[in-house]
């Protein structure tokens, strides 16, 4: 909500995602929102943080506001890393109109990074989609 030179949101983002295979539920659930308070962040980037469970395995997501090569921080998201037990699991690319997934070869982690990049690829971010 604008007024002026003042801008308050009235509420956090939250996107929440649970998952079904075969047309029934599984022991799935995603949850990302925005961590900052009603008076912002300092640095100004849009950041979102969530958690994936995903048969009883918590993976920590986060997003990424700089890419591969450095430079300067984007204001929204590039893409979102996937965490477990203090190492990077995962990622997913979302910058621009091809997608890339980097997903674990195989084990239990694969499943779940797919899982969550492809509900993170439906999700209409509105600090993105309100910049327009």
């Amino acid at each position: 909500m604008n007024a002026g030179p003042v801008s308050v949101t009235p509420g956090r983002l939250v996107f929440h995602c649970d998952f079904a295979r075969g047309g029934r539920r599984i022991d799935a659930s995603f949850r990302i929102a925005d961590p900052k308070s009603a008076l912002g962040m300092l640095h100004g980037r849009d950041e979102r943080t969530g958690m994936l469970v995903y048969e009883g395995r918590e993976i920590a997501v986060r997003s990424i506001h700089r890419d591969i090569a450095g430079g300067l921080p984007t204001s929204t998201a590039l893409g979102y890393s996937f965490s477990a037990d203090g190492r990077e699991i995962g990622a997913v690319d979302l910058n621009g109109l091809n997608k890339t997934l980097y997903v674990p070869r195989s084990g239990p982690d694969r499943e779940a990074v797919i899982v969550a990049s492809v509900a993170l690829s439906t999700f209409w971010d509105p600090a993105i989609v309100q910049q327009d």
